[in-house]
């Protein structure tokens, strides 16, 4: 009778799986289970210990279910304990996120009060000139108020001084301007006479240059000098960078301005005396164009003082750490480009339409004169369709049209 002794093994169905083969051999060294499967009489001997070591094997397995199965418990009620205080903590933590995002926004609100008060103490800051270098936004307006006023007195004596009888040759100053302007009988249109358009035009060339400066930011750009021009001229952006405060701004522009004044302490005067020298020059080229006069040395001086006066008030303007706008009167909303760059050969061409965003079209009563200056000085008629064009576009200016409440100063 043969054997196999080939390793028995025992699979249990459950959630263990217990190797018969190792236990066995456990099972022999702990009990000294020494038999020889080949010898008579030892099989039942045999079968009988293995059948006691089963049923020990089927105890034990019964045994360490029940100890899996309490562990499993366990550990069960563990995990639902750590999910309750898991979700309380998440509870816990959405309840303080909600209240560091409502203390946020409260102190935001302190931020920007705190800012708007530290804004005003600056400004009431600056009135005393014994504690600040700056002006108050009223000192200001009140010193362009100032000089614009001397501006319009300059050309009331530039237009006095002149003779308005040179500036249409074969008419007479008022007979000019009744054969020419036919809108002058219009009811609450221009009612002057030649001084008064030359006046108006006058005036809008004496301010032009200072409001073109300081719309473009042209009043610290015009010296020849390259290096520190564009660092300035960068400088006076007019609109304050994204995602920075106004106060910063200002701040970023004095430190620039005191950085470019370190390295070169004269730049500041070599820019105003080529900004004056160019204003000079375009009122001087105007004046002598549209009144055929010359202006005196003494009136020269006059406007040089002027336009200093007008580059210092830009840059006080430019740096200064509150908000201030320069203040335009009505005689200054007429662009500059209608005055010299007015081609009369392109607006007596009726073909095509002119849009009314062109503002250098418009016939209005600062380039009408300029047209019948250019067609007289040509000896050429003016054609009947331009004088009618003329009306309509210096009714659509009226609105804008300057004003003046002393006019026996004319």
């Amino acid at each position: 009778m043969g054997y196999d002794t080939k390793p028995l093994q025992v699979n249990n169905h459950s959630t263990h799986e217990f190797d018969f083969h190792v236990w066995m051999n456990r099972l022999i060294n702990d009990q000294q289970l020494t038999f020889d499967l080949g010898a008579v009489g030892s099989e039942s001997i045999a079968l009988h210990k293995l059948n006691t070591a089963l049923m020990r094997l089927v105890d034990e397995q019964h045994w360490c279910l029940e100890e899996a199965e309490r562990h499993s418990t366990i550990s069960d009620r563990q995990i639902k304990f750590f999910r309750r205080t898991a979700e309380e903590s998440q509870n816990q933590n959405q309840k303080l996120h909600q209240d560091m995002r409502n203390n946020q926004e409260q102190k935001q609100g302190e931020v920007n009060e705190l800012r708007a008060q530290v804004m005003r103490l600056e400004q009431s800051i600056s009135s005393s000139a014994a504690t600040a270098d700056f002006e108050t936004d009223d000192a200001i307006i009140h010193q362009t108020k100032g000089l614009f006023h001397d501006m319009q007195t300059w050309a009331v004596t530039a237009i006095r001084s002149c003779k308005p009888g040179r500036t249409a040759t074969g008419f007479a100053p008022i007979e000019w301007l009744r054969q020419y302007m036919p809108f002058h009988s219009w009811p609450n249109t221009y009612q002057g006479d030649v001084k008064k358009y030359l006046m108006g035009t006058l005036i809008t060339s004496l301010i032009a240059p200072v409001n073109k400066m300081h719309k473009e930011n042209l009043a610290l750009s015009l010296c020849d000098f390259s290096a520190p021009k564009l660092l300035l001229a960068t400088c006076l952006s007019q609109e304050c960078p994204e995602g920075t405060s106004f106060s910063q701004w200002k701040k970023w522009l004095n430190s620039a301005r005191n950085m470019i004044m370190a390295k070169n302490r004269t730049f500041l005067q070599t820019c105003g005396e080529a900004a004056v020298q160019t204003c000079i020059k375009f009122v001087v080229v105007h004046y002598e164009e549209t009144s055929r006069n010359k202006l005196s040395t003494g009136m020269i001086k006059s406007l040089d003082r002027l336009y200093r006066r007008a580059f210092q008030l830009l840059v006080t303007i430019h740096f200064h750490p509150a908000v201030n706008h320069l203040i335009m009167f009505p005689a200054c909303v007429w662009e500059t480009k209608t005055l010299l760059s007015f081609d009369p050969r392109r607006h007596e061409d009726m073909e095509q339409e002119e849009t009314a965003a062109d503002t250098s079209v418009y016939l209005s009563s600062c380039v009408f004169p300029a047209l019948i200056k250019t067609r007289n000085e040509q000896g050429d008629e003016i054609q009947e369709v331009v004088i009618s064009k003329a009306k309509v576009h210096t009714h659509q200016m009226t609105a804008t049209s300057p004003t003046y409440s002393d006019e026996s100063e004319l």
